[in-house]
């Protein structure tokens, strides 16, 4: 199960953001409800994050270090990073 903001790569090799959706009926029988879809990200970010992924990978060979995880974040100004993060296990 995905989480809001998470990041994945998709099979096209792109990266993207899952982020929920609310979703709202209309007409004699509205109704209201929300879903989770992953939103492709900017050219800028999907290179940041090749290269974020190329660095973890290339820290990890032969070694057993933990899993780690990347997450984009915004600062006050809107500014986007990759930072890095230890994997949670579930």
């Amino acid at each position: 199960m995905a989480y809001d903001g998470e990041l994945v790569k998709l099979e096209n090799g792109r990266w993207a953001r899952f982020s929920h959706l609310d979703v709202v009926g209309v007409g004699l029988n509205p109704w209201n409800s929300a879903i989770l879809v992953a939103v492709e990200l900017e050219e800028r970010y999907q290179d940041l994050l090749d290269d974020a992924a190329r660095h973890l990978d290339s820290k990890s060979e032969g070694t057993t270090s933990p899993r780690r995880q990347l997450r984009l974040e915004s600062d006050a100004h809107g500014q986007m990073a990759v930072r890095f993060a230890e994997a949670t296990v579930h």
